[in-house]
């Protein structure tokens, strides 16, 4: 083959992959400024109305997306709005925009929030919930709080207020789920940062279990999923949707915002909005 027809194949190659790249690229940014809603139903002979919950779970005080997230959430009409922890990121924290968003959420509706990770890693996580406790925001994992006559939610908070061992991190929260003992006359929901303890939320015996952490496994492939999660790894089991065991159903948000990883690819941010209605 001669040499300038060479030239003008690796010429052309190189141009295609140059604009698969910018197509990638310009396609990664679009999405990860979309935010999409996922939608899941129950069904219960333990309610007699139904309740529509929106979960927000790691927004990481993200400033991108901060507005979208808020717009979305608005557009459902939530009952109530659960927040899975994350809702401060410990490398760019904003404790004042965090709380000007959390104001936001409370105004749409009644907020029920538990920590994450990035929370215990934040010196003035103090300030941030005593700022989200003055708004009403409510803190089951001190109590449970009641939801009408039929629905009680319970919280826990992140293992890494306790230990920054991994290897730990399931042994902390069976330890601290011990120490409940869900009305199994009412709908029983866990708000819980971490997934991977799926079979100890099941053992204790809820209904519902809110969790995020593992933002989707960050880049998704699809027929395949989430390929990386904090706790879980490679290919994680439980990085994003709905998963039941016995009478427990856990779903698992995607997440809002991003942390270290600057980009969610396949992965547009999410709000979960489940709908608990009656058994007739």
């Amino acid at each position: 083959m001669a040499r300038n027809s060479k030239k003008s194949i690796k010429k052309a190659l190189l141009s295609a992959a140059g604009a698969a790249l910018a197509g990638l690229s310009v396609y990664t940014v679009h999405t990860d400024l979309h935010v999409c809603v996922t939608h899941y139903s129950t069904l219960t002979d333990k309610v007699s109305s139904p309740l529509r919950i929106v979960q927000v779970s790691d927004f990481h005080n993200d400033r991108l997306i901060g507005d979208k997230m808020l717009q979305k959430v608005r557009s459902e009409s939530p009952d109530i709005i659960v927040i899975t922890g994350d809702f401060i990121d410990r490398n760019r924290t904003s404790i004042e925009y965090a709380l000007e968003t959390a104001e936001s959420l409370v105004q749409a509706a009644p907020v029920y929030y538990v920590p994450g990770n990035h929370e215990s890693a934040v010196s003035s996580y103090g300030e941030f919930r005593a700022g989200l406790a003055q708004m009403g925001v409510i803190f089951p994992d001190s109590s449970p709080a009641r939801v009408g006559s039929d629905i009680l939610v319970y919280g826990i908070d992140d293992p890494f207020f306790a230990t920054d061992d991994h290897r730990k991190s399931k042994a902390v929260i069976s330890n601290s789920l011990s120490g409940i003992a869900p009305d199994s006359s009412k709908y029983t929901i866990l708000l819980s940062h971490r997934p991977e303890a799926f079979n100890a939320y099941a053992s204790s015996g809820f209904d519902l279990v809110f969790a995020g952490h593992a933002h989707g496994g960050q880049f998704r492939l699809p027929g395949i999923g989430g390929i990386f999660a904090p706790g879980q790894g490679l290919m994680p089991e439980y990085d994003a949707g709905e998963f039941v065991s016995g009478s427990t159903t856990m779903i698992v948000s995607r997440g809002v915002g991003k942390s270290i990883m600057p980009l969610r690819i396949g992965n547009p941010p999410e709000i979960v909005v489940t709908d608990i209605k009656p058994l007739d």
